[in-house]
């Protein structure tokens, strides 16, 4: 099968691709969206594809920089997009969404029953791509999977751009100044999926006889609050690094979180856990500073 990923060089696109390398795959980075004419390359498509990954979505910095052009990208310039793998013949089409887009509140999240509040931009410019999505392949009889995991993890074909998320932050703050700052009381549960765990689902679904268009979360192994993230991370580092370290707590609130529970409507088998991946990127932290 001939496959088209777009964000390939990413955490999630990277763990997509690795689990596709059986198929003809034509990656797509950052590079392929150009900011300054606020458009794709589309000319730079111009072979027939049988399925198309979306694993590239608007993120935080981008919306944080410029709302209007981030659903821009997340919209529009989706649309344009899609039409040009319509003309090259696509058949499949695959967008990985997030599970931030539900009400914060509910922790209980299943697809097509718990509330989606669009509170903020970032939720706003997912709904609105994966909206698209599903209207686009609606209208032209085309087969869909949109995506929706938590807190990914994992490592990407280079380096790790989006070093600001939980996952990665933590370790980064611990090698920078042996403490970890939580801006919040740290309650809040997160559930941790690897990129490697959406890429062996993604392949079940592509490799799956008779594909039906769907909308299913995406669970990881590990579901933990932000403070018992922290403290194995902590951990982690002491153990590595022989050196004390220490959690700041900047919040006073004592509101207390109900564990999170996620439904997933399609499902495989995970085996990876997020204590192991814990390890390797503090260790590769460490040796790159010492």
């Amino acid at each position: 099968m001939k496959i088209c990923i777009l964000g390939s060089s990413g955490v999630v696109g990277y763990g997509i691709k690795k689990n596709l390398s059986r198929h003809q795959i034509t990656s797509l980075n950052s590079k392929f969206y150009n900011f300054k004419n606020k458009s794709y390359k589309i000319e730079k498509i111009n072979k027939k594809i049988d399925l198309f990954v979306h694993a590239g979505g608007v993120f935080d910095e981008e919306v944080k920089k410029n709302k209007s052009l981030a659903l821009r990208r997340a919209s529009e310039n989706t649309i344009q997009l899609l039409n040009k793998l319509l003309k090259l013949e696509c058949k499949y089409f695959v967008y990985i969404s997030s599970l931030r887009i539900y009400d914060e509140k509910d922790n209980f999240l299943k697809e097509n029953q718990t509330p989606i509040i669009l509170n903020d931009f970032y939720k706003l410019c997912h709904y609105i791509t994966e909206r698209i999505f599903i209207n686009f392949c609606k209208n032209y009889k085309k087969t869909y999977l949109i995506l929706r995991p938590g807190a990914v993890y994992g490592f990407s074909e280079k380096k790790i751009n989006r070093k600001n998320l939980i996952p990665y932050s933590f370790p980064n703050e611990l090698i920078k100044s042996k403490s970890i700052t939580l801006k919040s009381s740290g309650q809040q549960f997160r559930n941790f999926c690897s990129n490697d765990d959406i890429g062996k689902l993604v392949s079940k679904w592509i490799s799956s006889k008779k594909k039906k268009s769907l909308i299913t979360n995406m669970r990881g192994n590990d579901t933990l609050k932000v403070i018992d993230f922290a403290k194995l991370c902590s951990k982690i580092f002491r153990k590595i690094s022989k050196k004390k370290c220490k959690i700041i707590i900047n919040s006073k609130s004592t509101k207390k979180f109900k564990k999170l529970n996620i439904h997933q409507f399609y499902k495989i088998k995970t085996t990876n856990r997020v204590e192991k991946f814990i390890i390797d990127y503090i260790k590769l932290l460490y040796l790159k500073k010492n």
